[in-house]
């Protein structure tokens, strides 16, 4: 049906906040912080935060309890989520030509029987991109910072996510001494959808005023761009996990495990709309500072489409001498490849600590292991209100 909306005065403060604040604040740390008092995986020497389940980990196994989860956020232009979470957009950062901000977590548990694994999970991940330019706009207007006069803003943010619980099955086998092999199969069921962009144009037409003309083209449980009341779709989907393991003794081990391979959710009767948001009307705060109150013109309905689960490669090294183990990994998601290496020290049989860092959004890890179970913690600052990473890895897995 099309759509003619002009945002009301009363919702100038909500809707200043929404195209960005709103991605961050729902997808990059509120899953964070719901998931610090869950806990999960096998190995205490797998630390990152992103990599998902090995199922060839479980070759060997035979009862037991696995329950397995974390967390991380992070951008690469160094804006402090917390801060933005508060709507502070005057915390200092550093914008790149192309920025990239991801959200993951995932929390799991199941039964372990003679090598299977049946599991039920909640996960989500999203990926939100915006330029130099984007970043600059909407910094400048959430602070009021006086615009350049004359000066055209390129708008283009992108958002790509969902979130969806379920029930996994995994299976471990031993292929020959040394080299185990695994796979899992998951059904999901979509409970949140973020898909779609906003891109145009910015002028500043003075120092306190702009026009703006974009081009909305976007899916969605909530509209996080302007207001409208829908009703969120239905997502039915699934993917597939294989991983290989390959253990040379207590000296070397291996894994390779690619996740979400033929991944898809379908989903159905979904919120949609593609329409301009245009700023046919001007209207100015207490201050003389231009609102941003768009007028939205447009087709807005639901729709059924189908969300591809980008695939991912974890790979994972371990390397020991005496009581030093050297970890490097590497994550590879939506083809943006993701750098670790972490550095762990035995203080007695049983007992370990460790420290890692991610090269991509530097950001550093402490932890702490006693026998299968190990807590890590993950930031790029000291003080969290100036952190643009964060996460968490908890790891328990019991077998008897």
């Amino acid at each position: 049906m099309p759509a003619f909306a002009q945002i009301p005065a009363s919702d100038e403060n909500a809707h200043q906040r929404s195209v960005y604040r709103g991605l961050f604040a729902r997808f990059l740390l509120k899953p964070l912080l719901a998931l610090l008092l869950l806990i999960a995986s096998k190995e205490a020497s797998a630390q990152n935060p992103v990599s998902g389940f090995n199922p060839a980990d479980l070759s060997g196994t035979s009862y037991g309890v696995l329950i397995n989860g974390g967390a991380f956020t992070a951008d690469n232009a160094r804006m402090p989520m917390i801060r933005l979470f508060e709507n502070d957009w005057a915390a200092p950062g550093h914008p790149q030509d192309m920025n990239r901000a991801i959200a993951y977590w995932d929390a799991d548990a199941g039964a372990l029987l003679n090598g299977w694994r049946l599991a039920v999970f909640h996960r989500g991940e999203f990926l939100v991109k915006a330029d130099r330019d984007t970043l600059e706009f909407l910094r400048m207007i959430n602070i009021k910072e006086a615009l350049p006069t004359g000066r055209a803003f390129d708008i283009s943010l992108s958002v790509d996510g969902f979130s969806a619980k379920g029930v996994e099955l995994s299976k471990g086998i031993e292929v020959f001494k040394g080299l185990a092999a695994g796979v899992t199969a998951r059904y999901l069921y979509g409970d949140m959808v973020q898909s779609g962009t906003v891109s145009g144009g910015v002028l500043a037409t003075s120092p306190s005023t702009y026009d703006f003309n974009f081009l909305i083209d976007y899916d969605y449980d909530s509209n996080l761009v302007y207001p409208r009341k829908a009703v969120p779709g239905i997502g039915n989907g699934y993917s597939f996990d294989v991983g290989l393991r390959y253990t040379a003794g207590a000296f070397f081990s291996a894994g390779v495990l690619v996740r979400d391979v033929l991944g898809k959710i379908y989903w159905k009767n979904v919120p949609y709309t593609t329409a301009t948001a245009v700023s046919n009307v001007v209207t100015l705060d207490s201050s003389g500072y231009q609102q941003y109150r768009p007028t939205i013109q447009g087709f807005e309905g639901y729709r059924d489409f189908t969300q591809r689960i980008p695939l991912k490669v974890d790979i994972d090294l371990h390397g020991s001498v005496g009581p030093l183990t050297v970890s490097p990994n590497v994550n590879i998601i939506n083809g943006l490849p993701l750098y670790w290496v972490f550095l762990d020290y035995k203080v007695s049989p049983k007992t370990s600590v460790n420290a890692g860092y991610n090269v991509n959004y530097r950001t550093y890890s402490l932890g702490v292991a006693y026998k299968k179970s190990l807590l890590s913690v993950y930031t790029s600052h000291i003080d969290p209100n100036k952190a643009a990473s964060l996460g968490i890895k908890l790891l328990i897995w019991l077998e008897w």
